[in-house]
């Protein structure tokens, strides 16, 4: 796609790669030509979508994907002042979908997370995703009216989902990344069990893993750079959370 800027609500349901102008182009360290920006083209801060993906092997590279569409308005802003339309920016929330790559985009003004890989109901295993080389900012809204403040991650990835989070550059975000609800192992290779290299600038946690138990295989979290963004509505800053819920059957 050529730069320019496109009000879309995307879903994708083939695999394809759907490559930006900036493709190649780390936003990390890289000197990016003319963006393709992805906006939302309905306002709806809790469940709109930008890009769902409801397909294997599918790549997103080269975008700025922004929550922030100039032309709609929904009185709802983020800690920067943007108007938020949008409550996350590359999502699945689909069975057995494999595979995916989101790499080299900028991700911007959501209200819940940037990229959530969550596979809805089932919680069948997934792996192969890649998440990597993306500049993720401004993230979340402390606006009780919303609905859904206290939110802002940059990375999901819940029931099962297995995937490399690496090399991604986060600044104003209340969440780095986030685990939660593993209880099966890994289908696919270990190279989807580490969340490393990533540099997160966090208002609240810089990286939860939560929930991992029965037969989940480990993640490997190491070499992450984390720096604390004080906000008044927070209470303090953590680096790494770890936390395991225990449930007990009474028979």
């Amino acid at each position: 796609m050529p730069a320019g800027t496109y009000a879309e609500d995307i879903i994708v349901s083939k695999s394809l790669s759907i490559l930006g102008p900036n493709a190649a182009i780390n936003p990390c360290s890289g000197t990016r030509v003319a963006e393709a920006k992805i906006v939302p083209a309905t306002a709806d801060i809790v469940f709109r979508e930008i890009m769902h993906v409801a397909a294997s092997n599918v790549t997103i590279s080269g975008f700025t994907i922004d929550g922030d569409n100039p032309l709609l308005t929904s009185g709802f802003t983020s800690t920067n002042g943007a108007d938020i339309d949008a409550a996350e920016g590359v999502t699945v929330y689909e069975t057995a979908i494999n595979n995916l790559t989101v790499t080299n985009n900028i991700i911007q003004n959501l209200s819940y997370f940037g990229v959530t890989l969550y596979d809805y109901p089932a919680g069948l295993p997934s792996s192969g995703h890649v998440i990597s080389n993306n500049k993720i900012r401004d993230l979340g809204t402390y606006d009780a009216t919303s609905t859904i403040d206290y939110w802002g991650g940059g990375v999901l990835l819940y029931n099962n989902q297995y995937a490399a989070v690496t090399n991604n550059c986060m600044t104003n975000v209340r969440l780095g990344v986030q685990t939660g609800n593993f209880s099966q192992a890994n289908p696919g290779l270990a190279a989807s069990q580490f969340i490393t290299g990533n540099s997160i600038q966090a208002r609240r946690i810089g990286v939860f893993h939560n929930l991992h138990y029965t037969t989940a295989s480990g993640y490997t979290i190491n070499n992450n750079t984390f720096t604390g963004l004080a906000n008044a509505n927070e209470s303090g800053v953590i680096g790494i959370e770890l936390a395991l819920y225990l449930f007990l059957l009474l028979q």
